[in-house]
């Protein structure tokens, strides 16, 4: 009994590999075998893959496609996507949702959850990819627009006032979702009654851009007739863009600065700027300048894409100035027109340190009833001020219109500018077109003209010249002076204590000044005061002179004289002396 037991042991060991070599071989049904009889515990390897792609950021009312082409699987693929997540009060939908590549636009700041479903035959597999959607943009409309936590990203659903945009605007660093950078500003009257609240304090690198379709007047920005202080406050890194911005006061007195626009300092004179384009600014007071600055900031106004900016003072207030002790400011204004400016300067250039004003393709214009009491340009102070294809003149234009008293007017106190006029034009003044004291003025290739020539009552006096030269470095080159009942340069100087740099230069052998002095009732040049400190003589090189010749009529008849029609220059006193040419004779004194 115990054999048999033995033998049938044997057996069944000797049976095993027979077992295994049977089942595995083809014929035989193993646990993945789908012909088997497997009972589901172990389900069959499946080779399809879904892939939404990549979680991205994305920006609120622009176009985004997700893409679901790296999904693989066996056969022909279907698509299915869906939504799983939106911010609140969101309405987005999926187009074309039934391909590799659906579509939608993100109307509100939030994440945005898609699920991809992909199927072949009868199997599916799903993923998910999550778009952030940032707010970049802010759309306002006075008009259609309305007020609302979910209203201004999209422009069909605009805020209605600029203070909302700007109120979403400083929660920026606060909400992950927020990176504004940009005010679309649609046309309509931005007031109080709009819902403004005055003054709009705009700062950080933030563009704000008018409806560019609309008329620029027609995106205006206007602060109530109340005694308050400007209407807009812009900070460095602002843009500011075809809009009309205004200062409605139009009370006699004020505790405020009634601006259109305040540009607060900067941060560092080499890097802080401030950038207005196309632009119509204005004021209606006359206590109110349309621009006024800070310190350690530059100021840029432009007229771009063949458009001009527009300062416009409304024969009532002034243009610039830079406020409270100011110091490092820069103002460039091209393609410019400032007009209608009241009783006083249009800029003022106060006895800040280092103001410096750059004027190019430009034109200043007194308002038509102003009292002619002002300056286009007064300086008060050390800086640069440069007129490049500037042009100063009346109310109209003509010699008829309202002037200033003088384009370039200096305070006593010698200011230390250095004044640079390029190809320029400045006429119609009621006075001098330019009075100076001590400063250098470099003046090329322009033209001086319609001095004194509305009230010539007082004679060719002093304060009655094409230039006054009462102190400083007069250089000039290229340039005409005519049509004066004045004098075409007088020079007085020098006023102590700036000998030293009192120097005159109306051409030399190696430079001649090339200069033409034309219909002139007074004397071409008028030496009128000397200091025995000061080299006598001054350089006229190369110039034509009123009488038509390239030497002019030496004469010592003053202003008023029977003689005066014929004689260009005048010297009063030794030992001065005007040198025109280079031989030994060629000198009046």
């Amino acid at each position: 009994m115990e054999r048999k037991m033995r033998s049938k042991i044997k057996l069944f060991y000797l049976l095993i590999p027979v077992m295994l070599i049977w089942g595995c071989s083809e014929n035989g049904t193993g646990p993945n075998d789908p012909d088997g009889d497997d009972d589901g515990d172990n389900p069959p390897a499946t080779t399809l893959t879904a892939d939404a792609g990549e979680d991205t950021d994305e920006i609120v009312g622009f176009l985004v496609t997700a893409d679901g082409s790296d999904s693989d699987g066996d056969g022909t693929l279907s698509y299915s996507w869906s939504f799983i997540n939106t911010p609140e009060n969101s309405t987005a939908s999926l187009a074309n949702a039934e391909t590799e590549n659906p579509e939608f636009t993100p109307d509100l700041p939030g994440e945005y959850s898609l699920e991809l479903e992909v199927s072949s035959g009868d199997e599916s597999e799903t993923d998910t990819v999550t778009y952030s959607a940032i707010a970049k943009r802010i759309f306002v409309d006075a008009n259609d627009g309305t007020e609302g936590d979910i209203y201004g990203f999209l422009e069909e659903s605009s805020l209605k006032t600029i203070s909302s945009a700007l109120s979403l605007y400083e929660e920026n660093p606060d909400n992950d979702f927020l990176d504004i950078d940009t005010i679309f500003v649609d046309q309509g009257l931005y007031d109080e009654a709009n819902g403004e609240n005055f003054p709009l304090d705009f700062s950080g690198e933030l563009l704000v851009i008018g409806e560019e379709t609309a008329a620029r007047e027609d995106v205006h920005i206007l602060s109530p007739d109340v005694d308050r202080d400007p209407a807009v406050y812009l900070g460095e890194g602002v843009t500011i863009r075809h809009l009309h911005i205004e200062n409605g006061y139009t009370g006699g007195t004020f505790n405020g600065d009634p601006d259109a626009v305040f540009v607060k300092s900067g941060s560092s004179p080499e890097s802080s700027y401030v950038t207005l384009e196309n632009v119509t600014l204005r004021t209606n007071n006359n206590n109110g300048y349309i621009m006024s600055t800070g310190s350690n900031i530059n100021v840029e106004v432009n007229g771009i894409n063949g458009s001009r900016s527009t300062l416009d003072a409304k024969g009532i207030g002034r243009a610039y100035t830079h406020r409270f002790n100011t110091s490092n400011v820069r103002v460039d204004m091209e393609n410019t027109d400032i007009m209608g400016i009241g009783n006083d300067d249009a800029f003022a250039l106060e006895a800040a340190s280092n103001g410096n004003l750059y004027l190019i393709n430009s034109t200043i214009k007194p308002g038509a009833e102003s009292s002619q009491n002002n300056a286009a340009i007064n300086i008060g102070g050390p800086g640069t001020v440069l007129l490049d294809n500037t042009t100063i003149t009346s109310s109209d234009g003509t010699e008829s219109g309202n002037r200033f008293k003088f384009a370039i007017d200096m305070d006593a106190d010698h200011p230390g500018a250095n004044v640079d006029i390029q190809n320029s034009t400045l006429q119609y003044t009621l006075w001098s077109a330019i009075e100076m004291y001590a400063s250098v003025f470099q003046i090329n290739d322009s033209v001086i003209e319609g001095v004194h020539t509305q009230s010539t009552a007082d004679g060719a006096d002093l304060a009655r010249s094409g230039i006054d030269q009462l102190d400083g470095t007069l250089i000039l080159r290229g340039t005409t002076i005519r049509n004066s009942n004045g004098n075409a340069i007088t020079i007085d100087g020098p006023v102590s204590p700036n000998d030293d740099d009192f120097i005159v230069d109306l051409g030399k052998e190696n430079t001649p000044g090339q200069n033409t002095f034309q219909d002139i009732d007074g004397f071409d040049v008028l030496v009128g005061r000397g200091s025995d400190d000061v080299a006598g003589e001054i350089p006229a090189i190369g110039n034509t002179w009123s009488n038509g010749s390239a030497s002019p009529t030496c004469g010592n008849e003053l202003p008023g004289s029977s003689e005066n029609a014929q004689e260009e220059v005048y010297i009063s006193t030794d030992p001065n002396s005007l040198r025109w040419g280079t031989a030994a004779g060629e000198t009046c004194n």
